[in-house]
């Protein structure tokens, strides 16, 4: 198998980019869903009750201790996928994220890199008209530490899991509230994270909410809630080191991705589920509408060798079968990616995938740097439950029209497959990259010490490891059974 597709999605919920070349760090796809659109939702007693302006004004202190957020989501907002972005780096298109080598040659006095956020207006509007959705909007990659410290920290809950953001202020704010026709906020993850509630690599975290780690001093929902806002070596020296404190250095973290760092899926099921859709002309389903970060498809080098070794030296978890000869790989299967436990992903022999799309002075570094680029594993946890957010139209921002408007109730034929979430169909699985890849940032990123408010120390600094589109991939381990979701009940 081959990496077909990279995807990053630097604001959650908006269109995708797609890149040639992507950057993997133990919280994800490097630039993925560090930003996220927040709805304002007013105070019930603000403004419904039909209160005068007077009465609204002697009360704002107590309606803004009280204001409300939700994430903006397409399942709940499909208005979000008239959102377009794309990467600009050092003032031109970037269509892969920059690696350490061209930044150190970037010139310092070029215009910072920048998310150039593009609203498509529909035909049929679904917010009223304003000069501001005809214009881009440039949000700043990475903000610097300067601007994040005049900006106001509001909390974010996504699939239970609570973290921070840095709310960015106008013009952002004022921007997406112009377009989607009610008021929005843009925050910015910065130096945030986020627990994971289930499903950790090494089969922790299955449902317990500790991370798999045991009981502890401190019942596990006031664990988890505590270790959200203070920090670990508090809880740990009152508690002992046994009380669930923020993320050890066993455990990754979240951003804005919504449950795992990665979400991995298979080209030939979408091939298979795309037959589903009978209308003349139909182009089947769009494989950007199950937003994920690595798409696999079939590997068509016939001079590919025969085997492949995987790096891992341990055995078998229960319930699951090692490949550590992996023979070449019959015809991809649809629905496969139900079994894969661990994948193995290696430079392709001839890094095609980069040679042709950046400019000449970047593919200098680029080859020279590939001959560098380590193998990385991703070992896949969980299945991916589906919702209604498949059905939308990215061109309307509405619910689709026809078969395409029907695309759930199709995958429900026959992917109900997760008893652990009965009624919801799955397709893809939820990864993380385990491994040497990120014994750097296990030691002083994100496992090292957390600050008060869940914040992360040294995040920023670790380099993770590169893939390129076309690098080799294959399955290094599979389970014999169907995986059971077991994230914790929530409400957002």
């Amino acid at each position: 198998m081959k990496i077909s597709e990279l995807y990053i999605y630097p604001i959650k919920s908006l269109r995708p980019c797609a890149v040639q070349r992507a950057r993997l760090r133990v919280e994800g796809v490097e630039h993925d869903r560090r930003f996220m659109l927040l709805k304002v939702v007013a105070p019930k007693d603000a403004g419904a009750d039909g209160a005068s302006e007077a009465s609204k004004s002697s009360s704002s202190a107590a309606a803004a201790a009280t204001t409300s957020y939700k994430p903006v989501q397409v399942v709940k907002m499909p208005e979000a996928a008239l959102f377009s972005q794309r990467l600009v780096v050092n003032g031109s298109d970037h269509h892969r994220p920059l690696d350490q080598d061209e930044q150190q040659q970037q010139d310092p006095d070029a215009e910072p890199d920048t998310i150039e956020v593009t609203y498509n207006i529909p035909e049929t509007p679904v917010a009223p008209s304003h000069p501001s959705q005809s214009q881009p909007l440039l949000v700043p990659l990475q903000p610097t530490a300067d601007f994040l410290r005049g900006c106001a920290i509001v909390d974010v809950s996504l699939m239970g899991s609570r973290g921070a953001g840095y709310r960015m202020g106008d013009p952002y704010d004022a921007w997406f509230s112009a377009c989607l026709g009610y008021e929005a906020h843009l925050v910015y993850v910065g130096d945030f994270q986020r627990k994971i509630l289930a499903h950790l690599p090494g089969g922790g975290g299955s449902g317990d909410v500790n991370g798999g780690m045991g009981g502890g001093l401190l019942p596990s929902g006031l664990s988890s809630t505590m270790s959200s806002y203070f920090p670990a070596g508090l809880l740990q020296s009152v508690f002992g080191s046994s009380a669930s404190a923020s993320p050890s250095a066993r455990e990754p973290t979240l951003v804005y991705n919504e449950s795992a760092p990665f979400l991995v899926t298979n080209r030939a099921s979408l091939r298979d589920f795309s037959r589903r859709f009978e209308d003349e002309g139909s182009a089947g389903m769009d494989m950007t509408k199950f937003r994920p970060n690595i798409v696999v498809d079939e590997e068509h080098d016939d001079d590919r060798a025969n085997d492949v070794k995987s790096p891992s030296a341990a055995g078998p978890e229960d319930g699951q079968v090692r490949m550590d000869t992996v023979a070449k790989a019959d015809q991809l299967q649809p629905w496969e990616e139900d079994y894969w436990a661990e994948l193995v992903i290696s430079p392709a022999p001839t890094d095609a995938a980069t040679s042709s799309s950046p400019p000449a002075k970047s593919t200098a570094i680029t080859t020279s740097t590939a001959a560098r680029r380590p193998q990385c594993t991703l070992e896949l946890t969980a299945n991916c439950g589906r919702c209604n957010s498949i059905n939308v139209d990215y061109a309307t921002g509405r619910t689709a029209k026809g078969e395409q408007g029907t695309a759930l109730k199709k995958l429900m034929r026959d992917r109900r497959v997760d008893v652990g979430e009965k009624y919801t169909p799955i397709f893809g699985r939820y990864g993380y990259l385990v491994g040497a890849a990120v014994a750097g940032q296990q030691g002083g990123g994100l496992g090292g010490a957390v600050e008060d408010n869940n914040r992360r120390t040294g995040a920023i600094e670790s380099e993770g490891v590169e893939v390129h589109v076309g690098d080799e991939v294959v399955v290094t381990r599979r389970n014999t059974e169907h995986g059971v979701w077991a994230w914790p009940k929530y409400k957002d």
